[in-house]
């Protein structure tokens, strides 16, 4: 093993080159995968069977992994003077992922999913824990100086999860057995990415203080509200899809929402990795902070561009094209049909312009795109929670 964790640590005389380089590759790796998992899926055991994966992998899953990080790694990263030890983060990471594990597990128990659903999702919520977990150590990687291994660890626990999942998924046509195999694929490569390589590494302090763990939930509590919150809201609609729709529903949602989520994933990764600019997820200050505001007028932007895609057959028909080769090459019109149902573009009078130019933009809807039971936002845009304006306008 120390052969092993020498070779990793190994590196050449331009040490911030390999940080760059490893930090980019790993937060591609961990953003493609998480795009291509979803439509491989459902391209191999069927839209059931992705959509339960989808929204288990990157809604439930994620949440719970927001709950394990805690927020920590910006604070954890800052921490030159070493007001807190490394034993000190590793209790206190241990105590959110337990946490994380229990909530997950009343979760699913409380939705009443079938046994497969919940097994499945039960495991996504494992997976992404010890994800959670592993980022402790990839934290202390960082703070040391040495990014470059965080990169590493990103990169080849990921390529080995997701690697492992795959073979178990081809070969076994089984997804619950395929996500047992991945969590513990994920298990295996933070011992050899992330635990053997720290325990190599001099100047680690594996000891902790008395009342450290309270202390640092209250330096850091903000800042996991406001990751764990934002990402809640982020995911609203694929939650209410859950509740209401069927598995095969989110999953279409989730093929139509993946863009946003792999760019916010990367994003957030390469944030966290470079410590600089707003990380989104985290709320951390610094250069580039564009503010609340700012992502508002994006997300606005984004609802109305989806929506008017939506109206044009073209538009579409380039949305639904990862929808149509998972159902059959050529087979646009089923999927333009879900599409349309997801948007309520189907259920909107008037111009696309007139909408954009008449119509407020409202925090809980669309671009004022009429649900059938007079609220505002359709279930692509928006939740649908604004009214319809009092003085009875319709688009």
């Amino acid at each position: 093993m120390e052969r092993w964790a020498a070779l990793l640590i190994r590196t050449g005389p331009d040490r911030e080159k390999k940080n760059m380089v490893w930090n980019m590759a790993g937060s591609f790796c961990y953003a493609f995968a998480s795009m291509v998992l979803s439509f491989l899926v459902m391209r191999l055991a069927g839209e059931e069977q992705g959509g339960v994966f989808s929204f288990g992998f990157s809604t439930v899953g994620q949440q719970m992994f927001l709950l394990a990080y805690f927020g920590i790694r910006p604070f954890q990263i800052t921490d030159g003077k070493r007001e807190y030890r490394f034993g000190d983060y590793l209790y206190h990471r241990r105590l959110t992922c337990g946490a994380a594990l229990v909530l997950g597990a009343v979760w699913v128990f409380l939705s009443g999913y079938r046994t497969e659903k919940a097994a499945v999702i039960m495991l996504l919520v494992v997976y992404k824990v010890i994800d959670g977990f592993a980022d402790v150590y990839e934290s202390e990687f960082q703070r040391m100086g040495r990014l470059y291994l965080t990169g590493k660890s990103n990169t080849f626990r990921t390529m080995l999860s997701v690697g492992v999942f795959l073979v178990f998924l081809v070969v076994g046509k089984n997804l619950t057995a395929a996500c047992a195999a991945a969590a513990a694929a994920q298990l295996a490569g933070v011992c050899l990415f992330d635990l053997v390589v720290l325990r190599q590494l001099d100047g680690v302090d594996y000891s902790r203080g008395q009342d450290t763990a309270r202390a640092l939930t209250a330096a850091t509590l903000l800042l996991f509200l406001s990751v764990f919150l934002d990402f809640y809201i982020f995911s609203a609609s694929k939650y209410a899809i859950d509740a209401h729709m069927n598995d095969a529903a989110s999953g279409y949602f989730n093929v139509i929402f993946m863009p946003t989520s792999v760019i916010n994933l990367a994003a957030d990764r390469g944030a966290d990795g470079a410590g600089c600019g707003r990380c989104r997820r985290t709320g951390t200050p610094g250069a580039g902070d564009s503010g609340v505001g700012a992502w508002s007028g994006v997300c606005r932007e984004a609802d109305f561009v989806s929506w008017c895609l939506c109206l044009d057959r073209s538009g579409r028909r380039m949305l639904c094209a990862p929808e149509s080769l998972l159902l059959c090459p050529g087979h646009h019109a089923q999927a333009e049909d879900h599409l349309r149902d997801l948007s309520g573009a189907g259920r909107c009078r008037g111009s696309a312009g007139a909408l954009y130019g008449g119509a407020p933009w409202y925090p809980g809807g669309g671009w004022g795109v009429p649900d059938p039971d007079g609220r505002y936002g359709g279930r692509l845009c928006g939740s649908g929670l604004v009214p319809v304006l009092e003085r009875g306008d319709t688009i």
